[in-house]
């Protein structure tokens, strides 16, 4: 499976850079610095998009538990399994459906963006693919899995949520708070 991008992490991060060392903060598909200072702790809801998204936890080392989880599942293909839990509420007019309008994404140590829609593995909580349609006020908890090298998870500092268009996106610490 390739990260968000495909190809090695100079790719990812623009021919004219050199990749970030382990532990550096990540670099966005546009080029953007990813703010450590401006992290947002676990827990704290915000609007993106028509919904409030709150990242409940993350487990970065989580592949015993992805693996427990299903007798299917395999080994991860880039080194490691993390899982993100998740809270959405719908606060559009209409109606709205949080796995087509969020993504969420590890912001790797290596410079790489590891998107929770390149793991194929069933995990046991509500899947982020079998939310329903949200009505005003409607809520759902759900887990993803991210499936990246281990080395770009234990030193990463962040998960992504943003919508589709990438105009809303609010980066959460993957530290619990203090």
């Amino acid at each position: 499976m390739t990260p968000s991008g495909s190809g090695p992490a100079a790719q990812a991060t623009g021919a004219d850079r050199p990749a970030p060392a382990v532990g550096a903060p990540a670099f966005t598909a546009e080029g953007d610095h990813l703010d450590v200072a401006a992290l947002h702790a676990q827990g704290i809801d915000h609007q993106i998009g028509d919904y409030r998204v709150q990242m409940d936890s993350f487990t970065p080392d989580a592949t015993a538990e992805v693996m427990g989880a299903n007798q299917f599942n395999r080994e991860p293909e880039e080194g490691a399994y993390a899982i993100a839990r998740w809270t959405v509420t719908y606060t559009g007019a209409a109606e709205g459906n949080p796995w087509m309008d969020i993504q969420t994404a590890v912001m790797g140590a290596d410079g790489v963006q590891y998107a929770s829609n390149q793991c194929a593995a069933v995990i046991e909580d509500g899947l982020m693919t079998e939310v329903r349609t949200l009505n005003p006020g409607g809520v759902y908890t759900f887990a993803v899995c991210y499936d990246a090298p281990a080395a770009a998870l234990q030193s990463a500092t962040a998960v992504r949520a943003g919508t589709l268009q990438r105009t809303d996106r609010v980066d959460w610490s993957m530290r619990p708070s203090a």
